[in-house]
């Protein structure tokens, strides 16, 4: 079974250079923004619920041309993008996309949009993850806790108490997935803030000195819960 470790932009402080937040590119197209906003003000339980049959419909939906613009100079393998929505990942070059494809990664967990960045002649893409329903987490293996305070636990046994909760605050201290998903390379789970890279994934990313992301442990950092997963 894969291990898994949590991606994220990367806040190296040589990327940084004294600016208060990593590199992102600004998505230009109006009528991208206004159907995602759409979308999530139009978010609700019966819409979470049944967010696995119609996710692929939705980042299939977009029939135009994407166009960006970085925050500053200096594009990355890997780049944020502003503004963000549910099943978006981010920007990746045509490196990032060559080593999902030497890696065989299936195209069922995630889809590309080619995105024109000023500025930038290079490919890049638009990246977003097919989300795994909180239906094939094993809650009575898992623990949620409160986001703000991770010693206190919640004990949930339906989806349906999660949906109940307050489920901003709850975040998940440890997930335990269907073992059926023990080969996925890229994870994004419902329930869960972060995206997961398998260990070869993130290995091969690191060998070919992919910039612009980090890879953190699980573990709790600075009252932080970096959440891990496992599988049974």
């Amino acid at each position: 079974m894969n291990t898994y470790f949590c991606v994220e932009e990367s806040m190296d402080e040589h990327l940084l250079k004294n600016r208060s937040h990593p590199q992102w590119v600004h998505i230009l197209n109006k009528e991208y923004c206004n159907y995602m906003i759409e979308r999530d003000a139009n978010f609700s339980i019966e819409y979470a619920k049944s967010l696995s049959s119609i996710q692929k419909q939705l980042f299939s939906h977009f029939d135009y041309d994407f166009k960006g613009k970085m925050d500053y100079k200096g594009a990355q393998d890997y780049m944020d993008v502003w503004p963000k929505f549910k099943g978006c990942f981010g920007v990746i070059n045509e490196k990032i996309k060559h080593i999902f494809e030497e890696l065989n990664i299936s195209i069922e967990e995630y889809i590309l949009h080619p995105i024109s960045i000023e500025g930038v002649e290079d490919n890049y893409y638009l990246m977003f993850i097919f989300q795994i329903p909180i239906s094939n987490i094993i809650l009575s293996s898992s623990v949620y806790c409160n986001g703000r305070h991770p010693d206190v636990v919640y004990d949930l046994k339906t989806p349906d108490q999660f949906y109940d909760g307050d489920f901003d605050r709850i975040k998940p201290l440890h997930i335990v997935l269907d073992k059926r998903f023990s080969n996925v390379d890229i994870l994004r789970i419902e329930s869960c803030q972060h995206t997961f890279f398998s260990e070869r994934l993130v290995d091969n990313l690191a060998q070919n000195n992919i910039i612009g992301l980090d890879y953190k442990t699980p573990g709790i950092y600075r009252g932080r819960v970096i959440t891990s997963v496992s599988f049974e």
